[in-house]
């Protein structure tokens, strides 16, 4: 059974880390001309989309919703069990994506590049926790 408290501390977590994004207040330009707003917003990213990839492992555990080869592939099975939309499936993949170069430096990071939709991608992340939220309250866990 889904611990709604685990899930619930979670969800606190990625939109405490949503909240402190936006009430950073910066735009592309500041984003990209300063290492200290670099740092400051790689981390609240990659900490809201952990919390993200966490609720998404607790309820592909605790459901027995099958193994999952990647991160990515959590979010894949929540939307076959209908938790989420396949589409915001895919964009909680392209979200893993962004945390493991955050985390990994797999390569040169352009924050020009990775940063052009900032508020599309808090946007995707708010609409999970509106999701999760969502399935929890309709009593299905």
């Amino acid at each position: 059974m889904v611990s709604k408290n685990v899930v619930y501390r979670y969800l606190g977590l990625l939109i405490e880390s949503v909240d402190r994004i936006i009430r950073m207040d910066v735009n592309l330009d500041m984003i990209t001309g300063d290492e200290d707003i670099q740092d400051l917003l790689d981390r609240r990213m990659e900490k809201a989309i952990e919390a993200c990839i966490s609720i998404a492992a607790h309820f592909v555990y605790d459901l027995k919703l099958g193994k999952r080869e990647t991160s990515a592939g959590l979010f894949e099975k929540l939307a076959e069990k209908k938790i989420i939309s396949k589409k915001l499936a895919l964009k909680m993949g392209e979200a893993v994506g962004l945390r493991n170069i955050l985390v990994h430096k797999y390569t040169e990071f352009d924050y020009r590049i990775a940063y052009k939709d900032l508020g599309n991608d808090l946007g995707v992340l708010r609409e999970f926790a509106k999701r999760v939220k969502g399935f929890l309250e309709s009593n299905r866990v």
